[in-house]
Formats: structure tokens, sequence, C-alpha cells
């Protein structure tokens, strides 16, 4: 019983202490609420109210901040402070109280912040098409599992989040400059400082293109539009080249254009593709094309016969291996079984199956593989007629001789005249006649 007696007065002084630490907490007033002011990767920036009814009271504030790894505090007699040296990505719990000058806290005022995470490495375009860009990055620096990273197309157009370090835009325009904007996030949506990447997408390739002249020394093209671009948007690239010389280009902002001081009688490989001013290319469109070679020279007729006509001709300038030349032969009546139009390897040609005593015009050009021909090179020349029919004297005296004789084999009646020739003594006479007969 003595035992209790003496308990009782040490119980009742404990309860008097513990109702003054009560009394004491509740009356000295807790700060306002937290005001996050700016937040980086290694620092928090904050302020919060003043306590209430301390007007002439002397005062400071304890700010004790904590993630899983630390924990600090520091003593300010201001409302606002920069908490420093801090962990990117990381969420720190803040609770700010108020000190009385005897030390007293208050109750504290909590709130969690994240630092911002460090911005991502290496940001790349890995892939473009003429409506999709592809991007890749590495993870940044501090790196946790819970980051996702925020990509924001030029100017908020579109947003999308991910988990991973690659991410595909679709459904862009052809030939259109965008900005991307990559952030790193954390719990809250605090994000590090973006890394921008302008690039852009592929540009559609031209149209059709149309060969609209060729000459022995240049092409003309015709350069269809590319889908989706407006005509302002871009460039036509056109590069040519042969074999056997270095390839040349050139740039063209109509849809119209004359390659010049080509050889003659030459393929060219021609590539066109639609540029824009960000250097970026599009798929080519190529196609060959030879320009014209140069005529033939110096054609004559080196035999005629009643029904053959033996032609030769000279090289043309800047002769090339695989030239061939075409001959066409026009008359009335023309040529038989196909010898109005022929081709040879060589530079003489015979004519054959031609009619006897008729005028035929030659034309020779020459060509190359795809067909691309020079320019006619023309000629005319009759065929001999053919002699007239056995002579046959019909009358006689002393001062005439009447002759007559057949029409010449394969001759049209009218198409020719006769030349008869005769001698008196030592003097050669001719005269000529329309008709099979003379006196």
């Amino acid at each position: 019983m003595a035992l209790s007696l003496w308990k009782t007065p040490l119980l009742l002084l404990g309860s008097v202490f513990l109702l003054q630490s009560i009394l004491t907490a509740e009356s000295v007033p807790k700060p306002g609420e937290i005001v996050v002011l700016n937040v980086t990767n290694n620092s928090i920036s904050l302020e919060w109210g003043e306590p209430p009814n301390v007007n002439n009271i002397h005062y400071s504030f304890n700010i004790i901040y904590n993630s899983t790894a630390e924990l600090k505090t520091i003593t300010t007699e201001t409302n606002n402070t920069v908490l420093n040296s801090l962990t990117s990505g990381t969420s720190y719990t803040v609770k700010v109280v108020t000190i009385d000058v005897n030390d007293t806290a208050s109750d504290p005022v909590v709130k969690n912040i994240f630092t911002a995470p460090n911005p991502v490495s290496n940001a790349t375009v890995s892939n473009r098409t003429t409506t999709s860009i592809t991007l890749r990055w590495n993870q940044p620096f501090g790196y946790r599992p819970d980051y996702t990273y925020k990509v924001v197309l030029s100017d908020n157009l579109r947003t999308k989040v991910t988990a991973d370090e690659v991410i595909v835009f679709m459904n862009l325009k052809p030939g259109t400059e965008y900005t991307f904007s990559v952030f790193t996030l954390v719990a809250e949506n605090t994000s590090a400082d973006p890394v921008n990447i302008s690039t852009a997408t592929v540009p559609s390739k031209p149209g059709a293109i149309i060969v609209t002249d060729v000459s022995n020394s240049s092409i003309s093209l015709s350069l269809g539009n590319p889908a989706n671009m407006t005509i302002n948007q871009y460039n036509f690239s056109i590069s040519y080249g042969i074999a056997s010389d270095q390839i040349k280009s050139s740039t063209e902002s109509t849809n119209f254009t004359t390659i010049q001081g080509l050889q003659s009688g030459t393929n060219y490989t021609i590539s066109v593709t639609t540029v824009i001013p960000a250097g970026v290319g599009s798929e080519a469109v190529v196609l060959s094309q030879f320009t014209k070679p140069n005529e033939v020279q110096n054609v004559t007729v080196v035999t005629v016969t009643t029904n053959f006509i033996i032609l030769q001709w000279m090289k043309p300038v800047d002769h090339k291996e695989g030239y061939r030349y075409m001959i066409l032969t026009e008359g009335n009546p023309p040529p038989i079984d196909n010898y109005g139009n022929i081709t040879v390897e060589f530079e003489n040609a015979t004519i054959k199956n031609l009619t006897s005593g008729t005028s035929y015009s030659f034309s020779i050009t020459t060509f190359v593989a795809d067909g691309t021909r020079a320019n006619p090179v023309k000629t005319l020349s009759y065929t001999n007629p053919n002699p007239p029919g056995p002579i046959t004297v019909t009358d006689f005296s002393n001062s005439f001789i009447s002759l007559k004789w057949d029409a010449p084999l394969g001759m049209d009646d009218g198409s020719y005249t006769f030349k008869i020739t005769y001698k008196n003594g030592s003097a050669e006479m001719f005269m000529t006649v329309n008709s099979s007969s003379a006196i």
C-alpha cells in the first residue's frame, strides 16, 4: 500500500509535463501551405505562408527534408528557401515547422516534391518516311524504372507518352519540317528540360517524268508534281550521267528543264528527286534516254540498174558502236517485199525489187538502241529503164525507113521516151520520140 502512495505523485507530475508540452506545441502556430516555386534536377525552390498571430514575436523555421537515402535539416528566418544538392528524379518529403524563442516547434506542414529528372541523351531520328518519323534516345543519367517520356510535336499539335526509348509519329505530311520536344517524366508530371529535335519527313517522289524533246546535245523533260505537296515547298534535283562520265546534277524550281551539253547518240541515266530546304530528298524517279545521233554524211548512189540501186554514205560525226541505219524508200510504184523500209549495220545498202525507169526518194536515218533517230538525209535517183522490144522495119525508101518496136517490159505507157541514134555516113544523128514507132 505504501508503494502505491509514492507512485501517485510521480504519475501526477508526468501528466502535468505532458499537458504542458501539448499546450506549448499548440501555442506555436504552424506555417502556411508550402508552395513550390521551381524545381530542377538538383534543387527545389519553395516558400510557405507566414504563421498566423505572430506579430512582433521572433520565430524561425526548420525545414526537414528527406528521401529514402538521406535526411537533412536547415533553419531560416524567412518564409522561403532553396534545397540544393539533391538527387535527380527523386521524391522528397519536405516538412516546415515554426520555431519560437524557446526552441519550441509547431506542428509541421508537409509536402511531397519530386526533383526534375535529367534530360534524355543522344536523341536522334532513326527512321523517316513520307508520312512518319521515328525518334530514339538514350536513358537519362540517373534513370529510374518508373520514368516515362513525353514527346510533344511542334506547337503542341500532338503529345505522346511512352515508357520506351523510341516513339513513332504517324500521319504526317510529306516534305514537312517538324520539331519534337522529348521530356523525361517522373511522378506528378515533373519533367526534365526538353531535348529538341528538328527534322523533316521525306518528300513525295516526283510525278511522271516525260521526255518532251531530244536533240543531239540536249534532253528536255516535263517533271510531274509530287503528291500532297505545294509548289513552293520543294525543288527538283536532276542528276544525269553515263557509265564512262562523271555524274552531273542541277536543281530546278519549275516543272520543265532542259539538260544541255550532252554527247550525241549517248544513253543517259537521268534521276529526278524532290528536295526540300531541310536537305531531305525523296525516292528517285529514274529513266534512261538517248540523245539523237548525228546524221550520216555524203550519201551517194554508187550503182543503178533496172531493179536495184546501191547507196553508200559516210559515218556520222561522233559515231558510236551500235549505231544502225534505216533506209526509207518512196516511189510510184513503191518497192515490193518490204524493201521500202530496211535496216542495215554498215554504211551501204542495196535497195532491191524496184521498178525500172522509176524515180525514187531515199531517206537514210541513223538510230540508236532505243530507237532514237537522227535527222534523215535524203537523195533521189531513177532506176534504169528496160530496153525496148525487138526492132522491126515496117517500110523504107530511098529517103526514109519506118521502124517499130515493142514497149519495154514492166514500164507503163507514157512514163518514158525513146532515143533513136543512127549514122548518116560518118555523122551520128539522134532523135527522140514518145511512141513505139518512128519514120
